[in-house]
Protein backbone atom coordinates (compact mmCIF):
# COMPACT_ATOMS: atom_id res chain seq x y z
CA UNK A 1 0.00 0.00 0.00
CA UNK A 2 1.51 3.10 -1.12
CA UNK A 3 1.81 6.09 1.64
CA UNK A 4 -0.74 8.16 0.20
CA UNK A 5 -3.89 5.82 0.35
CA UNK A 6 -2.43 4.37 3.62
CA UNK A 7 -5.86 4.71 5.70
CA UNK A 8 -4.23 5.81 8.72
CA UNK A 9 -2.43 8.73 6.97
CA UNK A 10 -5.65 9.51 5.67
CA UNK A 11 -7.46 9.49 8.55
CA UNK A 12 -4.66 11.98 10.19
CA UNK A 13 -4.88 14.43 7.56
CA UNK A 14 -8.70 14.74 7.67
CA UNK A 15 -8.26 15.72 11.30
CA UNK A 16 -5.28 18.22 10.14
CA UNK A 17 -7.16 19.97 7.78
CA UNK A 18 -10.81 20.12 9.98
CA UNK A 19 -8.65 21.27 12.64
CA UNK A 20 -7.03 23.73 10.91
CA UNK A 21 -10.31 25.10 9.49
CA UNK A 22 -11.92 25.04 13.03
CA UNK A 23 -15.18 24.07 14.17
CA UNK A 24 -17.73 25.82 11.35
CA UNK A 25 -16.00 24.51 8.63
CA UNK A 26 -18.92 21.25 7.63
CA UNK A 27 -21.28 24.38 8.08
CA UNK A 28 -19.72 26.76 5.90
CA UNK A 29 -19.53 23.92 3.00
CA UNK A 30 -22.69 23.29 3.55
CA UNK A 31 -21.23 19.51 4.36
CA UNK A 32 -23.30 18.08 7.23
CA UNK A 33 -25.03 15.82 5.05
CA UNK A 34 -22.75 14.91 2.61
CA UNK A 35 -20.43 11.39 2.15
CA UNK A 36 -16.63 11.33 2.45
CA UNK A 37 -15.93 11.02 -1.36
CA UNK A 38 -17.85 14.64 -1.66
CA UNK A 39 -15.27 16.42 -0.09
CA UNK A 40 -12.65 15.33 -2.80
CA UNK A 41 -14.82 17.95 -4.67
CA UNK A 42 -15.53 20.42 -1.85
CA UNK A 43 -13.12 23.99 -1.12
CA UNK A 44 -10.99 21.82 1.25
CA UNK A 45 -9.71 19.31 -1.69
CA UNK A 46 -6.72 21.70 -2.54
CA UNK A 47 -5.68 21.62 0.78
CA UNK A 48 -6.18 18.29 1.70
CA UNK A 49 -4.50 16.87 -1.50
CA UNK A 50 -1.42 18.90 -0.46
CA UNK A 51 -1.24 17.58 3.21
CA UNK A 52 -1.31 14.11 1.55
CA UNK A 53 1.09 14.86 -1.41
CA UNK A 54 -1.10 13.81 -4.36
CA UNK A 55 -2.32 15.07 -7.10
CA UNK A 56 -6.43 16.68 -6.77
CA UNK A 57 -7.49 14.98 -9.63
CA UNK A 58 -6.18 11.63 -7.45
CA UNK A 59 -8.30 12.45 -4.32
CA UNK A 60 -11.48 10.90 -4.63
CA UNK A 61 -9.83 7.65 -5.40
CA UNK A 62 -7.51 7.75 -2.35
CA UNK A 63 -10.42 8.79 -0.32
CA UNK A 64 -12.39 5.47 -1.67
CA UNK A 65 -9.98 3.33 -1.75
CA UNK A 66 -8.84 4.53 2.10
CA UNK A 67 -12.35 3.94 3.15
CA UNK A 68 -13.09 0.41 1.52
CA UNK A 69 -10.13 -1.08 4.03
CA UNK A 70 -10.72 -2.22 7.16
CA UNK A 71 -7.38 -1.03 8.87
CA UNK A 72 -9.27 1.87 10.43
CA UNK A 73 -7.64 3.96 13.64
CA UNK A 74 -9.61 5.82 16.31
CA UNK A 75 -9.29 8.66 14.46
CA UNK A 76 -12.12 7.29 12.20
CA UNK A 77 -14.57 6.77 15.52
CA UNK A 78 -13.17 10.74 15.97
CA UNK A 79 -14.39 11.46 12.13
CA UNK A 80 -17.65 10.05 12.85
CA UNK A 81 -18.43 11.98 15.76
CA UNK A 82 -17.53 15.76 13.64
CA UNK A 83 -20.01 14.39 11.76
CA UNK A 84 -17.72 13.61 8.30
CA UNK A 85 -19.21 10.32 7.11
CA UNK A 86 -22.35 9.62 5.53
CA UNK A 87 -24.52 6.45 6.50
CA UNK A 88 -23.27 3.72 4.89
CA UNK A 89 -19.50 4.79 5.52
CA UNK A 90 -20.48 5.26 9.40
CA UNK A 91 -21.52 1.47 8.83
CA UNK A 92 -18.68 -0.02 7.45
CA UNK A 93 -15.83 2.53 10.30
CA UNK A 94 -18.57 0.41 12.96
CA UNK A 95 -18.15 -2.86 11.09
CA UNK A 96 -13.84 -2.29 11.35
CA UNK A 97 -14.01 -1.31 14.93
CA UNK A 98 -16.03 -4.60 16.25
CA UNK A 99 -13.79 -6.76 14.05
CA UNK A 100 -10.78 -4.86 15.79
CA UNK A 101 -12.33 -5.46 19.12
CA UNK A 102 -13.07 -9.57 18.34
CA UNK A 103 -9.23 -9.83 17.54
CA UNK A 104 -8.27 -8.08 20.86
CA UNK A 105 -8.30 -9.19 24.53
CA UNK A 106 -11.49 -8.50 26.40
CA UNK A 107 -8.93 -6.18 28.54
CA UNK A 108 -7.64 -4.21 25.86
CA UNK A 109 -11.13 -4.39 23.67
CA UNK A 110 -12.95 -3.10 27.03
CA UNK A 111 -9.84 -0.38 27.41
CA UNK A 112 -10.51 0.58 23.47
CA UNK A 113 -14.34 0.79 23.67
CA UNK A 114 -13.64 3.64 26.29
CA UNK A 115 -11.16 5.08 24.84
CA UNK A 116 -13.68 5.44 21.41
CA UNK A 117 -16.22 6.64 23.67
CA UNK A 118 -13.40 9.84 24.74
CA UNK A 119 -12.35 10.50 21.82
CA UNK A 120 -16.13 10.97 20.35
CA UNK A 121 -16.51 13.29 23.18
CA UNK A 122 -13.38 15.08 22.77
CA UNK A 123 -14.27 15.89 19.42
CA UNK A 124 -17.55 17.52 20.81
CA UNK A 125 -15.55 19.68 22.62
CA UNK A 126 -16.61 17.68 25.81
CA UNK A 127 -13.34 17.39 27.64
CA UNK A 128 -14.14 16.94 31.15
CA UNK A 129 -16.16 13.32 29.51
CA UNK A 130 -13.77 12.81 27.82
CA UNK A 131 -11.36 12.56 30.86
CA UNK A 132 -13.59 10.35 32.65
CA UNK A 133 -13.43 7.89 30.18
CA UNK A 134 -9.96 7.77 28.98
CA UNK A 135 -9.24 7.31 33.19
CA UNK A 136 -11.69 4.18 33.20
CA UNK A 137 -9.70 2.56 30.02
CA UNK A 138 -6.51 2.70 32.28
CA UNK A 139 -8.04 0.71 34.59
CA UNK A 140 -8.52 -2.42 32.31
CA UNK A 141 -5.41 -1.34 29.85
CA UNK A 142 -2.26 -1.46 32.39
CA UNK A 143 1.18 -0.82 31.10
CA UNK A 144 2.71 -3.82 31.66
CA UNK A 145 -0.08 -6.19 29.56
CA UNK A 146 -0.93 -3.02 26.97
CA UNK A 147 2.33 -0.57 26.94
CA UNK A 148 0.68 0.61 23.37
CA UNK A 149 -2.64 1.23 24.49
CA UNK A 150 -1.99 2.30 27.74
CA UNK A 151 0.66 5.41 26.06
CA UNK A 152 -2.12 5.63 23.89
CA UNK A 153 -4.54 6.73 26.52
CA UNK A 154 -1.63 8.52 27.92
CA UNK A 155 -1.92 10.63 25.22
CA UNK A 156 -5.44 11.12 24.85
CA UNK A 157 -5.44 12.17 28.60
CA UNK A 158 -2.96 14.67 28.08
CA UNK A 159 -4.95 16.14 25.22
CA UNK A 160 -8.49 16.44 26.98
CA UNK A 161 -6.18 18.18 30.02
CA UNK A 162 -5.02 20.71 27.89
CA UNK A 163 -8.32 21.76 25.99
CA UNK A 164 -9.65 21.49 29.61
CA UNK A 165 -7.12 23.71 31.26
CA UNK A 166 -6.83 26.17 28.32
CA UNK A 167 -10.61 27.26 29.21
CA UNK A 168 -10.14 26.89 32.73
CA UNK A 169 -9.62 30.24 34.88
CA UNK A 170 -6.08 31.17 35.22
CA UNK A 171 -5.75 30.11 38.80
CA UNK A 172 -6.43 26.34 37.89
CA UNK A 173 -5.05 26.40 34.34
CA UNK A 174 -1.79 25.04 35.44
CA UNK A 175 -2.85 22.09 37.37
CA UNK A 176 -4.49 21.00 34.33
CA UNK A 177 -1.41 21.65 31.95
CA UNK A 178 1.24 20.04 34.85
CA UNK A 179 -1.70 16.99 34.41
CA UNK A 180 -0.79 17.34 30.26
CA UNK A 181 2.46 17.43 31.22
CA UNK A 182 3.33 14.39 32.98
CA UNK A 183 0.16 12.25 31.04
CA UNK A 184 2.88 13.26 27.54
CA UNK A 185 6.34 12.28 29.90
CA UNK A 186 4.56 8.82 30.45
CA UNK A 187 3.61 8.20 27.00
CA UNK A 188 6.85 8.91 26.44
CA UNK A 189 8.63 6.26 28.20
CA UNK A 190 6.62 3.83 26.00
CA UNK A 191 7.15 5.93 22.57
CA UNK A 192 10.72 5.46 22.21
CA UNK A 193 12.55 7.24 19.17
CA UNK A 194 14.58 4.06 18.04
CA UNK A 195 11.23 1.93 18.22
CA UNK A 196 8.42 4.14 17.50
CA UNK A 197 9.88 7.51 16.05
CA UNK A 198 6.40 8.60 14.69
CA UNK A 199 4.46 8.39 17.91
CA UNK A 200 7.51 10.09 19.66
CA UNK A 201 7.58 12.61 17.67
CA UNK A 202 3.96 13.34 17.96
CA UNK A 203 4.09 13.18 21.86
CA UNK A 204 6.69 15.79 21.87
CA UNK A 205 4.69 17.76 19.78
CA UNK A 206 1.90 17.75 22.57
CA UNK A 207 3.93 18.04 25.25
CA UNK A 208 5.59 20.86 23.26
CA UNK A 209 2.15 22.54 23.02
CA UNK A 210 1.45 21.88 26.99
CA UNK A 211 5.01 23.43 28.32
CA UNK A 212 4.21 26.30 26.03
CA UNK A 213 1.02 27.51 27.29
CA UNK A 214 2.53 26.51 31.01
CA UNK A 215 5.32 28.74 30.11
CA UNK A 216 3.49 31.70 28.66
CA UNK A 217 0.92 31.67 32.04
CA UNK A 218 4.05 31.50 34.46
CA UNK A 219 6.10 34.69 35.21
CA UNK A 220 9.87 35.10 36.04
CA UNK A 221 12.46 32.69 35.26
CA UNK A 222 9.80 29.40 36.14
CA UNK A 223 8.25 30.50 32.97
CA UNK A 224 11.17 31.24 31.23
CA UNK A 225 12.27 27.33 31.76
CA UNK A 226 9.38 25.84 30.87
CA UNK A 227 9.11 28.07 27.28
CA UNK A 228 12.63 26.94 26.75
CA UNK A 229 11.86 23.24 27.91
CA UNK A 230 8.80 23.98 24.90
CA UNK A 231 11.30 24.94 22.11
CA UNK A 232 13.62 21.69 23.12
CA UNK A 233 10.89 19.62 22.50
CA UNK A 234 9.54 21.09 19.31
CA UNK A 235 13.19 20.69 18.54
CA UNK A 236 13.45 17.26 18.88
CA UNK A 237 10.29 16.98 16.74
CA UNK A 238 12.10 17.76 13.88
CA UNK A 239 14.40 15.25 14.64
CA UNK A 240 12.20 12.68 13.43
CA UNK A 241 9.70 15.05 11.03
CA UNK A 242 12.82 16.22 8.99
CA UNK A 243 12.62 18.88 6.44
CA UNK A 244 13.36 15.88 3.63
CA UNK A 245 10.83 13.53 4.86
CA UNK A 246 8.31 15.41 6.00
CA UNK A 247 8.97 19.12 4.65
CA UNK A 248 5.34 21.14 5.90
CA UNK A 249 4.81 19.27 8.96
CA UNK A 250 8.65 20.59 9.60
CA UNK A 251 7.82 24.00 8.30
CA UNK A 252 5.22 24.23 10.88
CA UNK A 253 7.35 23.09 13.60
CA UNK A 254 9.54 25.78 12.54
CA UNK A 255 7.02 28.43 12.98
CA UNK A 256 6.08 27.06 16.70
CA UNK A 257 9.78 27.34 17.52
CA UNK A 258 10.03 31.08 16.11
CA UNK A 259 6.77 32.15 17.93
CA UNK A 260 8.28 30.64 21.40
CA UNK A 261 11.40 32.52 20.72
CA UNK A 262 9.89 35.55 20.34
CA UNK A 263 8.06 34.48 23.47
CA UNK A 264 10.65 34.20 25.36
CA UNK A 265 13.17 37.56 23.94
CA UNK A 266 10.30 39.51 25.17
CA UNK A 267 11.10 38.37 28.24
CA UNK A 268 14.48 38.76 28.37
CA UNK A 269 16.77 42.17 27.77
CA UNK A 270 20.48 42.73 26.27
CA UNK A 271 22.06 40.27 23.68
CA UNK A 272 20.31 36.99 24.93
CA UNK A 273 16.87 38.61 24.00
CA UNK A 274 18.74 39.87 21.08
CA UNK A 275 19.87 36.61 19.70
CA UNK A 276 16.57 35.11 20.72
CA UNK A 277 15.08 36.77 18.00
CA UNK A 278 17.36 36.49 15.62
CA UNK A 279 16.62 32.50 15.84
CA UNK A 280 13.15 33.34 15.87
CA UNK A 281 13.93 35.27 12.35
CA UNK A 282 15.58 32.10 10.74
CA UNK A 283 13.12 29.82 12.21
CA UNK A 284 9.90 31.87 10.49
CA UNK A 285 12.03 32.51 7.14
CA UNK A 286 13.57 28.17 7.05
CA UNK A 287 9.42 27.82 7.39
CA UNK A 288 8.91 30.12 4.34
CA UNK A 289 11.58 27.68 2.29
CA UNK A 290 8.92 24.84 2.35
CA UNK A 291 5.24 26.81 2.67
CA UNK A 292 5.79 28.45 -0.78
CA UNK A 293 3.34 31.24 -1.73
CA UNK A 294 1.66 29.30 -4.38
CA UNK A 295 1.17 26.28 -2.71
CA UNK A 296 -0.15 27.49 0.42
CA UNK A 297 -0.82 30.96 0.34
CA UNK A 298 -2.49 31.50 3.86
CA UNK A 299 0.17 29.87 5.65
CA UNK A 300 2.84 31.79 4.00
CA UNK A 301 1.43 35.54 4.48
CA UNK A 302 0.70 34.05 8.11
CA UNK A 303 4.19 33.55 8.43
CA UNK A 304 5.60 36.52 6.59
CA UNK A 305 3.68 38.52 8.96
CA UNK A 306 5.21 36.47 11.94
CA UNK A 307 8.35 37.25 10.26
CA UNK A 308 7.62 41.13 9.78
CA UNK A 309 7.05 41.63 13.78
CA UNK A 310 10.52 39.50 15.03
CA UNK A 311 12.21 41.62 12.35
CA UNK A 312 10.71 45.01 13.93
CA UNK A 313 11.12 43.92 17.61
CA UNK A 314 14.79 42.83 16.42
CA UNK A 315 15.59 46.66 14.86
CA UNK A 316 13.93 48.23 18.11
CA UNK A 317 16.77 46.22 20.17
CA UNK A 318 19.25 47.09 17.87
CA UNK A 319 21.13 50.29 16.44
CA UNK A 320 22.34 52.57 13.74
CA UNK A 321 22.23 50.89 10.27
CA UNK A 322 21.71 47.46 11.45
CA UNK A 323 18.18 48.72 12.83
CA UNK A 324 17.30 50.14 9.77
CA UNK A 325 17.95 46.85 8.06
CA UNK A 326 15.53 45.16 10.09
CA UNK A 327 13.16 47.55 9.93
CA UNK A 328 13.12 47.58 5.82
CA UNK A 329 13.23 43.74 5.84
CA UNK A 330 10.27 43.88 8.33
CA UNK A 331 8.46 46.15 5.80
CA UNK A 332 9.17 44.05 3.13
CA UNK A 333 7.48 40.98 4.86
CA UNK A 334 4.27 42.63 5.61
CA UNK A 335 3.82 44.30 2.37
CA UNK A 336 4.19 40.73 0.87
CA UNK A 337 1.67 39.28 3.13
CA UNK A 338 -0.74 41.89 2.04
CA UNK A 339 -0.62 41.17 -1.26
CA UNK A 340 -2.37 37.83 -0.07
CA UNK A 341 -5.18 39.22 2.59
CA UNK A 342 -7.22 40.71 0.16
CA UNK A 343 -11.55 40.00 -0.08
CA UNK A 344 -13.98 40.82 2.53
CA UNK A 345 -13.03 37.04 4.11
CA UNK A 346 -9.51 38.14 5.11
CA UNK A 347 -10.34 41.42 6.13
CA UNK A 348 -9.49 40.63 9.49
CA UNK A 349 -5.52 39.51 8.49
CA UNK A 350 -5.49 42.55 6.41
CA UNK A 351 -6.41 44.75 9.30
CA UNK A 352 -3.60 43.13 11.74
CA UNK A 353 -0.99 42.89 8.92
CA UNK A 354 -1.49 46.56 7.89
CA UNK A 355 -1.20 48.13 11.44
CA UNK A 356 1.93 46.17 12.15
CA UNK A 357 3.31 47.79 8.49
CA UNK A 358 2.08 51.41 9.72
CA UNK A 359 3.95 50.43 13.04
CA UNK A 360 6.84 50.08 11.46
CA UNK A 361 6.55 52.64 8.40
CA UNK A 362 6.37 55.26 11.59
CA UNK A 363 9.48 54.12 13.51
CA UNK A 364 11.41 54.41 9.72
CA UNK A 365 10.19 57.70 9.66
CA UNK A 366 10.86 59.13 13.24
Amino acid sequence: MSQCTDPTRIEQALVHVARQQGRGWKGRLGWESKSLADLARSELAQELATVLEVPVAQLESVLTDALASPNLTDQSIALLAMGCFGESEAKSLESARQRAARGAGEAEAEALDYNRAGTACHYRCDYRAALEHYKSALTPATRNEFPLTWAKLQNSLGLASVMTGIRVEPQDRNLWLEKAVQAYRSALEVYTPDALPQDWAMTQEHLAVALGHQGHGQAGEEGIRLLEEAVQAYRTVMEVRTREARPQEWGRTQIQVGNLLCSLADRQEGPKGTRLLADAVQAYRAALEVHPRAALPREWASVQNLLGCALEHWGDRDTGAARQEHWNAAVTAHQAALEVWTGPELAYHHFITAENLERVRRKLNA
